[in-house]
């Protein structure tokens, strides 16, 4: 694969140090995006969990990440911080998205300094918006999808996911006010960075591509 995302079968016809000559013998188009676009709105995870979430979440075939400063995030990040996380973050994405071989890569973007800004603007006004955390009411997932026999399904899904502490009362008034559905899945409590990955999974088995 080139740097712009062309790809060809090749045999190798040289090696030598920091080199490699290779002869094209066939050029293909990469399998075609989900038809299901799916964005995920992530507070900042601590440690390496963002890494591990952006590799998970492109080999699922997810568009979009927005990432943001939690009120209940346990990670601060100074400007410098920022930009340097935000190179290996795109890194990490580029490199998922050779592996995946996918069309396009994951878009990453932020981290945003709030919820407030991650939201103001960068929202689909027609997609279906669903909020996950553990004190939602006895909406669930199941039930929602199930709808979906009858209708036609949403093509475009944005689910909001909280930090390791979970989103304040403060945070989920503002995504109710955008439009989300609070919502849990059954009694499980998720990690954090294991939330995203786990509704990604099952909108793309029940909506999208996974069969």
């Amino acid at each position: 694969m080139d740097r712009d995302g062309k790809r060809a079968f090749a045999l190798a016809q040289e090696v030598s140090r920091g080199r490699i000559n290779l002869e094209i013998e066939e050029v293909y188009e990469p399998g075609p995006e989900p038809d299901l676009k799916i964005s995920l709105l992530q507070a900042l995870l601590k440690g390496d969990s963002m890494a591990y979430a952006i590799k998970r979440l492109s080999e699922l075939g997810v568009q979009r990440l927005m990432i943001f400063k939690g009120d209940h995030s346990i990670r601060e990040l100074t400007p410098q911080d920022i930009a340097h996380k935000k190179r290996h973050w795109d890194g990490i994405a580029i490199r998922s998205y050779l592996q995946c071989d996918r069309r396009a890569p994951l878009i990453v973007e932020g981290p945003y300094k709030s919820l407030l800004e991650a939201t103001y603007g960068h929202l689909e006004p027609k997609s279906l918006k669903l909020l996950f955390h553990e004190k939602a009411g006895p909406c669930s997932l199941r039930g929602l999808l199930k709808g979906f026999k009858e209708i036609p399904p949403p093509r475009h899904v944005e689910i909001a996911v909280g930090p390791e502490g979970g989103f304040s009362e403060q945070e989920v008034d503002t995504l109710v006010q955008r439009g989300f559905i609070p919502m849990r899945l059954g009694n499980r409590i998720f990690m954090a960075e294991s939330m995203g990955i786990v509704i990604a999974s099952i909108l793309q088995y029940e909506l999208g591509d996974l069969s």
